[in-house]
């Protein structure tokens, strides 16, 4: 069984390959690290992995940010 763990700053690199897949604009795992962590955690950005054993890069990712609004209140 995988375990679902968050994937914090400076571990972005764990979760670059899952993302190169779904993010082909992206063409190595050292660039999107770089966008992840200078462009978008900045601004709430998080990334959630699945890990099939400790040490391993993530087999499967989910990135997503809190928002607040008027219109829909707390949402993701």
């Amino acid at each position: 069984m995988a375990d679902v763990v968050e994937i914090v700053q400076g571990q972005t690199f764990e979760a670059a390959e899952a993302l190169l897949l779904l993010r082909p604009r992206w063409t190595t795992t050292a660039a999107v690290t770089d966008f992840v962590d200078t462009q978008l955690r900045p601004m709430g950005y998080r990334l959630v992995g699945a890990f099939e054993r400790p040490g391993e890069r993530a087999a499967s990712v989910v990135g997503f940010r809190e928002l607040w609004s008027t219109a829909w209140g707390h949402y993701m």
